[in-house]
């Protein structure tokens, strides 16, 4: 009886363990989050930091490199998110990122008809 007893509470116990290792969010997902929450906030320069930590852990993190781009962006830094974007579709070859780029170069190019002088 005393060896069912123990062999439940071991039980118990691993079970115990097994579960707040699941619940525990990693770093990078907390950086994520933080990131995500300065850009709503419009505090750009703190959502770069973050997204660049979520970047340092998870290079691969195709959501990271779209929020630092969105930061960037939101900055008039075009070349920075741009290059953000090049690094992260290296990283990751994702395709959202490549047509992120082109969409950022045709915005950091100015039309020829906004550059005419007026009449």
């Amino acid at each position: 009886m005393k060896r069912i007893i123990l062999i439940l509470l071991i039980m118990a116990t691993a079970f115990s363990l097994a579960s707040c290792a699941k619940a525990q969010t990693p770093d990078w997902q907390t950086s994520l989050d933080l990131g995500q929450k300065y850009l709503l906030d419009g505090n750009y320069e703190q959502a770069i930091v973050e997204f660049n930590k979520v970047i340092e852990i998870e290079p691969k993190n195709v959501d990271a490199y779209l929020g630092l781009t969105e930061a960037f962006t939101k900055l008039g830094d075009y070349t920075q998110a741009i290059s953000a974007l090049e690094r992260g579709y290296s990283e990751t070859e994702d395709e959202r990122l490549s047509e992120r780029i082109d969409e950022l170069q045709d915005l950091a190019t100015p039309s020829q008809n906004l550059c005419k002088p007026r009449k």
